[in-house]
């Protein structure tokens, strides 16, 4: 059992002194952080394709620092979704019975709820 317990689920964003954050898993602040995690993940994708191709053009140093940055900034975000995800795997019966359930039934049902609370206008 993880040090925030089975019922919170760590949030991708920090507060103001640089804690983490929890939520109890459902509701629509549970379903804004999946939308928010997603982005930084696909915002991961593209700093690491971005950096590839800078990477081939013989940078000077002011672009390796830039690229290192941003890299260090995308895995801190994907480093943060895995340790989420994973305690809420664990939290429900393991890593392999995750694995079993429907994923797909279950995206689109959370997809249909997210969207309804970003239609009606909450962040």
């Amino acid at each position: 059992m993880s040090r925030q317990g089975p019922e919170l689920r760590l949030l991708p964003w920090v507060n103001d002194q640089g804690r983490p954050c929890y939520v109890r898993e459902g509701g629509w602040l549970s379903e804004y952080a999946n939308l928010l995690e997603n982005q930084q993940l696909d915002t991961g994708e593209d700093v690491l394709r971005l950096s590839e191709d800078l990477l081939n053009d013989k940078p000077n140093k002011t672009e390796l620092r830039f690229v290192t940055q941003r890299l260090s900034e995308a895995l801190c975000d994907a480093l943060r979704v895995a340790k989420s995800r994973g305690t809420r795997l664990d939290a429900i019966g393991g890593h392999e019975d995750a694995a079993k359930r429907p994923l797909t039934e279950w995206y689109r049902a959370w997809w249909r709820k997210a969207s309804r609370a970003l239609k009606a206008g909450r962040p």
